[in-house]
Formats: structure tokens, sequence, C-alpha cells
């Protein structure tokens, strides 16, 4: 039996996911982590939106399940390709072929020779009901990234940042017209928290704070009072006093994980971050400060980290 037999072969159709507003639609591209999606937009009038419950082949055959409807990538010979079942399948099933494909086929491909409608089709396939004893499939499904950690939280929100924390723009002095002194500068850099040197200047902004980069839109924590070099910068304040440094830390992994959005053409502005969207869990229509302290509690090295910021305070 061929692939062709039991599934539809499709072509994506959509644009880079640069080219994407934050929306509510999975978008899957090449790649493993998080089972192919590096983020969600709004689709486009043109886009291929597939329905749920279908197989997504990346260009170097890495075959995901994807649940729930979904933007595959399109745009060039890179693209993925989607097969949707002709007849309607259990989701063991569909996961048995992801699995299948990937533990028979993935060999054949690579950069020189990616995935085709015509190749993909006439691979050979065994049935499902072939394989009662097939207890565990996920094992040969695309691995997921050693720190992709999950944590299962109920009630999420989306939310935008500016109703949690006022955004402002960096304000201090570059690095080569000030002379050496006691507080941080930051700058638009991942090295050191972002800390290219300590200048003297006194701190315009207090400790704790979001410090989120413009244009690669990365997120730190600022635990020492600091300046900025202007423009390259955006600083967030939380509007509750009472905000622990753990729902900071989470916001800002929220913010890092929406980074692909942004880019040089498309710089993260106080306004555009203003409007970010954030998924937060909720009790009694309020944040729920505990299960995210819970949560960074769970995850190896925050103990650390928690004793670093005390000794520095």
């Amino acid at each position: 039996m061929l692939i062709i037999d039991l599934f539809n072969v499709k072509a994506a159709k959509s644009k880079g996911f640069e080219s994407y507003e934050q929306g509510k639609i999975p978008f899957v591209t090449n790649g493993i982590k998080n089972n192919g999606i590096v983020g969600y937009v709004e689709p486009k009038e043109k886009d291929k939106i597939f329905l749920k419950n279908a197989l997504c082949v990346s260009a170097f055959c890495e075959v995901t399940v994807q649940k729930t409807p979904f933007l595959p990538r399109g745009n060039g010979g890179s693209g993925l390709i989607v097969l949707e079942p002709k007849k309607l399948m259990t989701i063991k099933e569909l996961v048995y072929y992801a699995s299948y494909i990937n533990s028979s086929h993935k060999w054949r491909f690579s950069y020189g020779r990616m995935v085709s409608i015509d190749r993909l089709s006439g691979l050979d396939i065994e049935p499902f009901k072939n394989f009662i004893n097939f207890d565990n499939p996920e094992k040969f499904l695309p691995k997921k990234s050693i720190n992709n950690y999950t944590f299962e939280i109920s009630n999420l929100i989306k939310i935008q940042i500016n109703s949690m924390f006022n955004v402002t723009k960096g304000e201090g002095g570059y690095r080569e017209n000030l002379d050496v002194g006691k507080t941080p500068l930051i700058s638009a850099t991942n090295e050191a928290n972002g800390v290219i040197g300590l200048v003297d200047l006194k701190p315009i902004f207090k400790a704790p704070a979001i410090t989120v980069e413009r244009v690669s839109g990365t997120a730190l924590i600022q635990i020492e009072d600091f300046v900025t070099v202007p423009d390259d910068i955006s600083v967030l304040f939380p509007k509750d006093d009472e905000m622990p440094l753990s729902c900071m830390f989470y916001v800002a992994s929220m913010i890092n994980q929406q980074k692909w959005r942004f880019s040089y053409a498309r710089k993260l502005t106080p306004t555009r971050l203003g409007k970010l969207e954030i998924s937060l869990p909720f009790k009694n229509e309020k944040v729920d400060y505990k299960i995210i302290d819970n949560l960074l509690q769970s995850l190896y090295g925050w103990d650390e980290i928690k004793k670093t910021i005390t000794s520095s305070a």
C-alpha cells in the first residue's frame, strides 16, 4: 500500500512567518521543536488552512501530528506537505502513520534531496490494522528539545502587556561618551544579561524590571538599578507592586517565545510591545501568581537564580 492510497497529499500555501501578525492559528514550519509550531498567526486571505487531525511533513521528512487547524509553511522549495486522511482516522492511527514514515523513510531525504509531493505519494506504508501490537509509536516521532519543559496550567487568558506593565523607552547614554562608574548600562546584546559596561551615571530605572531589545525582541530581567543605550531598549515596570519576581521571569519567557515576529525591518517598538499578547493563568479574575511561582520552583536552576538575586539586593 502507498501513502497516496490512505492520504490526500497537498502542498502548503502560505507566506514566510515574518509576514504575519499575531493571531490564533498555529504556524508550522520545518523543525521538530514544539511539534513544528513556531508561533500563532492571523492567516492571510489566500492562505490554505488545514483542518485538524492531519500529518505535516517537513522538507526533510520529519512528520508531526497536528490535532488542531493549522497553517503550514509554504513559500518555496522547502515548504511543507500535508497528509489529509481520505477516511476518518483516530489519533492513535495518525501517530502510527507518522511514526512509520519517520522510522522507515526519513533516511531517504536530505538538504540535497527534499521531500516532494511525487516522492512522498509513492512511498510504501503498512496499514495500521496489520500492527495491532504497535504499542509505543510515539518513540518514532520527532523528539522535543530537552529544554522544552511542559507544565500543565489551566484557565489561561490572553492579555496585552500594557495591561500589566508600564512600557517606556530606554534612557541613558552611549558607552563611548561616558566615564567608567558603577551603574549597569543595558544595550542590544544577549550577553552578560544585556550589560555592556558600568558607567558614571545616576541610575534612571529601578530594579526589578524587564528590558526588551527592539530588533531581536529579547527580554531580560534586570535586578540592579540601571540605565540604557537610547533607542535600542524598552523597559517594562509592573503596575502591581506585589508582582513576584517569578511572574516577571514568566512574562519575559512569554515575550521571548515571540521573538521570531521581529527583525530590523519590523522592530518591537514600545507601542507594539504594549499591545503584544501573552497567556497567563488566572484565578478569581486575577493573575494566579501562586501557580506561576510553583512552575518556576519546579524548573532546574531556579533556586540558584533566587540566591543570586537575594545576594544582589
